[in-house]
């Protein structure tokens, strides 16, 4: 069924990329969230991380879309998923050297998934360009449902990662 638009080799790079994306996006939510509240041992600064990795989806994803829609795509998606990288590395740095405070989980969230809503419209855009009309709407139900998949597995892993450590 889904064999033909998996031939592609970019589609597979564009999916591959994506679930890697989404797979890290839900655990990043749990992990940040629980992470704080380890740190600060406060409900309210939890839920306002939470917020922070909601927030900039809904708020800045509707504005970066007509943007990015003019912008060279994997250049954007590049450049967004290196940025989001190094924020990673700095975050494993300060909770490695005991230099993390549960403020900084806020301002991580917040700024790692603000990056997130301007990558997100530029993959959504590559995708006609790879796969052309014909198979769009596989290769678009395809890639979500495997995003979801990942979403779902991370979110799980996620939570047991959590229920471990306690």
């Amino acid at each position: 069924m889904y064999r033909d638009i998996l031939q592609n080799a970019d589609y597979r790079k564009l999916l591959f990329a994506n679930v890697i994306n989404d797979f890290g996006d839900s655990i990043d939510a749990i992990a940040f969230t629980w992470l704080t509240y380890q740190l600060s041992h406060s409900a309210s600064l939890s839920a306002l991380v939470l917020a922070a990795n909601l927030l900039p989806t809904v708020i800045f994803q509707p504005l970066f879309s007509p943007i990015t829609d003019r912008l060279p795509k994997r250049p954007v998606m590049a450049v967004c998923d290196l940025i989001r990288a190094g924020m990673v590395g700095i975050f494993l740095l300060l909770y490695l050297t005991g230099s993390l405070h549960a403020w900084m989980l806020l301002a991580f969230s917040f700024v790692m998934n603000t990056v997130e809503s301007f990558r997100d419209p530029a993959g959504i855009g590559m995708l006609p360009r790879l796969v052309g009309e014909e198979e769009y709407e596989k290769a678009s139900s395809f890639i979500r449902s495997a995003g979801m998949g990942a979403e779902l597995i991370g979110t799980g892993l996620a939570g047991l990662i959590v229920a471990l450590s306690m």
